[in-house]
């Protein structure tokens, strides 16, 4: 039997369609950004300060490369440090962790590249390189990838988990400061702090070739960090400005974060949509951008002293938790959970959120599986439109086939098949 309405429905459509809409508002996710609870680290790195700090993708393995002192590794989310007394104290620069922290590479400025296979319980000196002025260091997911920057001006490159390494000379760079890459290892960022303008280059092929994309009026960069797809990506200069590119590289628009501030260094997270860029000046703050860098905010959370500035800082690829440190050497962590994302399986690299939030332009996180909310939205929209019809109907009366001849009649069809 097909249910039918009687006719004079216009009233009852636009109902419908309202109640409609606002049921589907209800079950589309918003867009969320929350905010950070911080906590001082304690038993983290004795002396010095983390030149550079790297996570793994839920940011539960963080490398810290200490300036004066040694290497630590945290696995519980930068709540405690094990120092790599093995490696010997240096001046530690360089630290890139894969997307599980199962793979590692450390350098000395003025020492060797390090590389670990067991989340840092071991390390394998990569004594092939030579001593060289290692400043930067970046892992693809698998650990198949591996790039580093010599200050001199090269980047080297291996394609085999670090077996074998191919020097790349980039044409007019000076010294090297900062390397990136995509989660797959395709597409890398180096950024030249000395060049005739200094260059932000970008390779799209695994690190074969590269091509100088981005030379502003200082000429000189002081790093840059990759969102997982390599699309989105963010660079700091040596005035402390940030400039951030959306098409891998080709074009950087320069961002207006503070007034007075200075940005040492700045990341992006896996989906290019958040960034975070610490002032390097006394009393700083972390700025923070939830809309691919539209609009800035300072962290009113955390901010530092009349001593203290920001120095270096690390995030999961959710954002959801942070490590970051100041210029005294004290660290910090940070947790915002209305960005968490949680692996759908261990080891995966699919997230499923754990409260729902919507990701604009988002690779690699967002809704969970796509057609799970199909569903919900589905019986929504049956809900909704079935309760404008009862309550506009003309009466509020259903009849049926047997009622009232040649009425409108609600289709008897199936929905077509959602993809």
């Amino acid at each position: 039997m097909i249910v039918k309405i009687r006719k004079n429905i216009t009233g009852c459509v636009y109902f419908s369609l309202s109640l409609l809409f606002f049921c589907f508002w209800g079950v589309l996710p918003a867009q969320a950004s929350g905010s950070y609870t911080w906590a001082t680290i304690s038993g983290g790195p004795s002396t010095g300060f983390c030149e550079n700090l790297s996570a793994s993708s839920t940011g539960q393995y963080v490398a810290c490369a200490n300036t004066s002192g040694d290497v630590f590794v945290s696995s519980d989310y930068g709540a405690t440090w094990a120092d790599q007394t093995t490696l010997g104290s240096n001046n530690w620069f360089a630290a890139g962790v894969s997307e599980t922290g199962q793979y590692m590479a450390v350098g000395a400025r003025g020492g060797f590249l390090y590389l670990s296979n067991n989340y840092g319980a071991t390390w394998n000196q990569v004594s092939t390189l030579g001593s060289q002025l290692w400043y930067s260091a970046a892992v693809s997911s698998s650990g198949q990838y591996v790039a580093a920057v010599d200050f001199a001006g090269t980047v080297e490159i291996s394609s085999d988990a670090g077996l074998s390494w191919s020097a790349k000379t980039l044409a007019g760079a000076a010294n090297l400061t900062s390397v990136a890459m995509s989660k797959d290892g395709q597409y890398v960022y180096a950024a030249d702090n000395g060049g005739s303008p200094g260059e932000l280059f970008v390779s799209s092929d695994f690190g074969a070739t590269w091509t100088p994309k981005g030379s502003n009026s200082h000429g000189f960069w002081e790093s840059v960090s990759s969102a997982a797809s390599g699309q989105y990506a963010v660079a700091t200069d040596t005035y402390g400005e940030v400039y951030i590119t959306s098409d891998y590289g080709a074009t950087w628009a320069p961002q207006t974060v503070h007034a007075g501030g200075f940005f040492y260094n700045a990341i992006i997270s896996s989906n290019g949509q958040y960034l975070m860029a610490p002032d390097v000046n006394n009393n700083g703050f972390l700025y923070e951008s939830f809309d691919g860098g539209n609009t800035w905010a300072s962290d009113t959370n955390l901010g530092l002293g009349s001593a203290s500035g920001w120095w270096t800082i690390t995030a999961s690829y959710d954002f959801s938790r942070v490590v970051a440190t100041d210029d005294n050497g004290v660290d910090y962590t940070g947790f915002n959970a209305a960005l968490f994302v949680s692996p759908s399986s261990p080891g995966s690299s699919s997230p499923t959120l754990s409260t729902p939030q919507k990701l604009p332009g988002n690779p690699d996180t967002g809704y969970g599986a796509p057609n799970d909310r199909y569903p919900y939205l589905l019986a929504a929209s049956v809900v909704c439109v079935g309760f404008g019809l009862v309550i506009f109907g003309k009466n509020g009366h259903l009849s049926t086939d047997e009622d009232i001849p040649n009425e409108w009649r609600l289709s008897s069809r199936k929905p077509p098949n959602v993809h």
